[in-house]
């Protein structure tokens, strides 16, 4: 399997070290964007008061209440009476 792979492979093969040190540098570039994106975010005022990270944190509250009411909905219509509805019923009643 190895030899056919390596016959078809468009790219040399390349060391784990190699490979760990390209996502190491990458990841620190996509820290260093999501970074600035936050803090630009965080100054930001938008139409109606607050930053744009505000309206984010309320956009994020939003979906999950969205998801809580449509679970119920379906919950009280007896939709997902698997054994995985059961589950996450009690995980949400323990509260974890």
């Amino acid at each position: 399997m190895r030899r056919r792979y390596a016959r078809t492979a468009r790219c040399p093969p390349r060391g784990a070290a190699s490979l760990l040190t390209e996502a190491g540098e990458t990841l620190d570039g996509l820290e260093t964007l999501i970074r600035r994106i936050n803090r630009t975010n965080a100054m930001t005022v938008i139409d109606g008061g607050g930053t744009l990270t505000d309206a984010l944190a309320r956009r994020d509250v939003l979906r999950l209440r969205h998801a809580v009411i449509t679970s119920a909905a379906d919950a009280a219509a007896g939709a997902g009476t698997g054994i995985s509805t059961i589950r996450a019923t009690r995980r949400f009643c323990r509260g974890s």
